[in-house]
């Protein structure tokens, strides 16, 4: 792949391939965009998903925080 993915894309290559270096891409932007994510996926794969955004946006609340103080 020629461009750089987008932050959810990124992320959800990351879990599919899981331990595997099947899927491979050139990296990801910053701007993270509302997408919807295929029906077929499994249970955990979304859970996965909302599990790593979880992060993602508990990081950048801590940030906007500090940046408040």
């Amino acid at each position: 792949m020629s461009k750089l993915c987008c932050p959810v894309c990124w992320e959800l290559l990351a879990v599919l391939r899981g331990d595997e270096n099947k899927y491979s891409v050139r990296g990801c932007h910053a701007t993270p965009y509302a997408v919807d994510l295929p029906a077929w996926l499994p249970a955990n794969v979304l859970q996965e998903m909302i599990d790593r955004f979880r992060v993602h946006l508990r990081d950048e609340l801590i940030t906007l925080l500090d940046q408040e103080a």
